[in-house]
């Protein structure tokens, strides 16, 4: 019979009358003991009364009628006890129909199918969700019949249960009775159920038939998936490994460890991959890991070291990897180790290339700058940074333009950047420019741009090369200047040889005139040809020492002379600027000095030279510095007498302290270029090299600088 709610079961009589009891005793228990008492009173009040009748036969009438009596009140009781009986019934059955009524609605409304089978077995009760799983459960004798009865009748040719892939019958029996596992099937339409009874503890069995087609979908993409992650991670070549951070033990290891390091896969599982690594590496990747993967971050971590291979040899490996926890919170390491010996090679190789390049770059003594298209620094070397005056960390990302001004003409970088340079090569721009280095000089520099185009023809970089052409184009200056100066040399010493034919006249007419006037007694003609006999004379000594001066020496071998005539030498011609300069300038020399190797004239170049410095030097000074402009010459000998010592001192403003270093060397100059070549103090120490002596300056404490040269005297000379 069907249930209200569609639940199939059927009904039993015995179920009934067991069930009343238990549910009259539940609800007339009370009220039935009490009337239970009541009638055994009665009786025992009956059975004392017909005891009393039988005693007291004398009195008939009197002993029958409480007999009567008895009878009467028992018959009350039992009509009490059928009618109690009908209304409990009555409610028993209404609680019944309710329970079943409610039992009913309830399987039906679980979305799985709900199967009860009796303690033989049999089929009692069934929700219409277990009949659309089964279709056998739907037959008209499906209730009374057994679990093997309704699975041989599914599975007969043309039964419902054909539609089940693969259904063993005796199998399903089995695990029917057995009741320990579960089993899953799936349906011709595609859906998957799970099968599963559970013993109850009257004997009864309840079935379980629940659909897990999502579940099992899911199961199943999860298995392909593992499956497909499983081929794929055996098909790198980079070997997957997993590790236990607690105790370095591998756990996992793909089939790449076979080619990457000799070793199966299998033997790996369980061994600590340390004993691997070259004894040299081991140290440094064990403090690696205990710095990365002991501070707990999950971020994703590589390092670098050479493995030992099973046959014997060393092989380059990376190994990237992060750590993670398991869902036992058991902190793991995955990763990959990959194969970068022929990367380290190349690697190795560029380095090398990159080492060479670097040191071509940097010892070309050009500066060499590669910038992006918006002209920012990309790479420049040593040479252009000390030029420019910046770090080379600080050059990179900086603008060139702004270092350098205008490297390249703003109309050439723009038709550089806005063509595509596929069927031609843009031209390389060339100019020179001017730019200041970082001491403020001007620097002649001339720049070679070029552009570097990508393979779509585009300007992505530009290099710039800058050669620093200040010093050849001071040469060349220095060279117009000294044919200039000797052309006036030998002007001077024509100019001399003219001028003292006039200064011989002039000093014969003195001399008749003073002549003359001492005849005659007159004191103030002979005063007047005096002077002019003094100025002849003067005259004479200066064209003697400018034709001395103005004399080649380059072909004359050294000759001892006495360093003295050489310090009077250079006074005289100097003594008129310093004058104009206002400039006093004090000699410190003796009458005689130990004799020198060398040229004269070359010694007093040297001289003049130090003195008109020290001019220009005081020149120089500000303003609001009043002190008078004074120069100090002096000349003296050694203490031991090896030497002749020659100084210039002056009250200028000193040699400022980054110049001072470099004060001899070629075009280093403090004066404006209009004013000094700087070649100067560079032929001074040449000239005292030359006569075995040296040439030195520093600032003095009082202020100004001083020059000093030491030459080693002739006696010293010849007696080394």
């Amino acid at each position: 019979m069907s249930e209200p709610g569609g639940l199939h079961r059927r009904p039993r009589l015995g179920e009934m009358a067991r069930a009343f009891p238990r549910q009259a005793r539940r609800i007339l228990g009370p009220g039935l003991a009490v009337l239970a008492g009541i009638a055994g009173a009665v009786f025992a009040a009956s059975a004392a009364a017909g005891v009393f009748a039988i005693s007291a036969a004398s009195h008939p009438v009197p002993g029958l009628a409480l007999p009567l009596l008895g009878l009467v009140v028992a018959g009350l009781i039992l009509l009490f006890l059928v009618v109690g009986t009908s209304v409990a019934s009555q409610a028993l059955e209404r609680s019944a129909v309710d329970a079943r009524t409610l039992l009913s609605e309830t399987l039906e409304a679980l979305p799985a199918g709900i199967v009860v089978y009796d303690e033989n077995g049999r089929l009692m009760m069934f929700n219409s969700a277990a009949a659309q799983i089964s279709p056998v459960l739907r037959r008209p004798d499906a209730i009374g019949m057994s679990y093997a009865q309704l699975v041989h009748a599914s599975m007969a040719p043309g039964g419902p249960g054909r539609s089940w892939d693969g259904a063993d019958a005796e199998g399903w029996i089995h695990r029917f009775h057995t009741k320990t596992t579960s089993q899953t099937r799936r349906s011709a339409d595609g859906r998957w159920f799970e099968w599963a009874e559970k013993a109850m503890p009257s004997g009864r069995t309840v079935g379980l038939r629940a659909d897990v087609t999502d579940l099992k979908t899911l199961q199943l993409a999860a298995e392909e998936a593992r499956s497909e992650f499983q081929q794929l991670v055996a098909s790198l070549s980079d070997m997957v490994f997993e590790m236990d951070v607690s105790s370095g033990i591998l756990t996992f290891a793909s089939a790449a460890a076979s080619d990457l390091l000799g070793i199966p896969a299998g033997q790996l599982v369980g061994t600590t991959p340390l004993d691997l690594v070259h004894e040299e590496d081991r140290a440094r990747l064990r403090r690696s890991l205990r710095r990365r993967l002991v501070s707990g971050d999950e971020e994703v971590h590589s390092v670098r070291f050479r493995v030992k291979l099973a046959g014997g040899g060393l092989r380059n490996v990376e190994a990237r990897f992060r750590r993670y926890a398991r869902n036992d919170d058991k902190p793991m390491v995955s990763g990959v180790l990959r194969d970068i010996e022929e990367e380290t090679k190349l690697l190795a190789g560029l380095e090398q290339q990159r080492r060479q390049l670097a040191s071509v770059i940097e010892s070309s003594g050009a500066l060499m700058v590669l910038t992006n298209r918006a002209l920012r620094i990309e790479m420049a070397n040593r040479e252009f940074c000390e030029f420019a005056g910046v770090a080379i960390d600080a050059a990179r990302g900086q603008k060139l333009d702004e270092l350098v001004y205008q490297p390249v003409d703003a109309d050439l970088l723009h038709r550089w950047l806005s063509q595509r340079w596929t069927d031609e090569t843009p031209a390389t721009a060339r100019t020179t420019i001017s730019v200041p280095d970082r001491e403020g000089r001007p620097r002649l520099i001339l720049l070679t741009a070029r552009p570097v185009v990508d393979a779509r023809g585009a300007v992505r970089q530009i290099a710039f090369i800058g050669v620093d052409d200040t010093e050849r184009h001071a040469a060349e200056q220095a060279l117009f200047d000294l044919e200039r100066l000797t052309s006036v040399g030998e002007l001077a010493a024509s100019v001399v040889h003219e001028v003292n034919q006039p200064l011989q006249v002039i000093s014969l007419v003195a001399e008749n005139g003073l002549e003359d006037a001492e005849d005659r007694g007159d004191t103030i003609a002979k005063t007047s040809y005096e002077k002019i006999l003094r100025q002849v004379s003067r005259a004479g000594r200066l064209m003697g020492e400018l034709r001395a001066y103005s004399r080649r020496t380059m072909h004359e071998a050294p000759m001892p002379f006495d360093p003295v005539a050489a310090v009077h030498g250079a006074v005289e011609l100097t003594r008129d600027q310093l004058r104009k300069a206002q400039t006093t300038l004090s000699v410190e020399c003796p009458d005689s000095l130990p004799a020198v190797r060398g040229h004269i004239s070359r010694l007093e170049q040297v001289l003049i030279n130090l003195i008109n410095n020290a001019r220009d030097a005081m020149a120089a000074r500000p303003p609001e510095d009043e002190r008078p402009r004074e120069i100090r010459l002096s000349a003296r000998p050694e203490a031991e007498g090896a030497a002749v010592v020659i100084a210039v001192d002056d009250n200028g403003s000193g040699i400022a302290p980054e110049v001072l270093p470099r004060l001899f060397q070629m075009f280093v100059t403090t004066k404006p270029r209009d004013k000094g070549t700087g070649l100067g103090l560079s032929v001074c120490q040449r000239i005292v090299d030359d006569m075995g002596g040296t040439i030195s300056a520093e600032n003095r404490v009082e202020g100004g600088a001083r020059f000093t040269i030491r030459l080693p005297c002739e006696s010293a000379t010849g007696a080394a």
